[in-house]
């Protein structure tokens, strides 16, 4: 594959807002990056390590990537979806944002109906 100008921005805009979206994670969750890291290595089986962590959110080390095989168990430690919705791409996440307002409309209505029958 030939990388155009275009396609290397891409990449690049991917990559910083990967990056961004674990860095926030991270700093939301209240958990250190070592607690982070055990609970990801516990969840994954291999290790991972804080300095791991600090080389994935460093923007001046592009030749680290978080690896995808990763999002689960890191959104699982820091209790943040972001970086998993994030991974969906553009068109699933519209999908699933629909699909999550359906949702709350079904549980509205359930809820509605329950009231319903609770009155004499």
């Amino acid at each position: 594959m030939v990388r155009t100008a275009d396609t290397t921005m891409q990449v690049l805009n991917i990559d910083t807002t990967v990056r961004r979206l674990i860095n926030a994670a991270i700093d939301r969750c209240g958990k250190t990056r070592h607690e982070i890291a055990a609970e990801m290595s516990k969840s994954l089986g291999v290790t991972v390590t804080k300095a791991m962590l600090d080389g994935w959110v460093s923007e001046h080390k592009r030749r680290l990537r978080f690896p995808v095989a990763f999002v689960e168990a890191f959104c699982r430690a820091t209790g943040d979806d972001q970086l998993q919705r994030f991974s969906l791409g553009r068109r699933l996440r519209r999908a699933l944002v629909v699909g999550e307002g359906e949702l709350a409309k079904m549980e509205v209505r359930r809820l509605q109906r329950r009231r319903r029958k609770k009155k004499p």
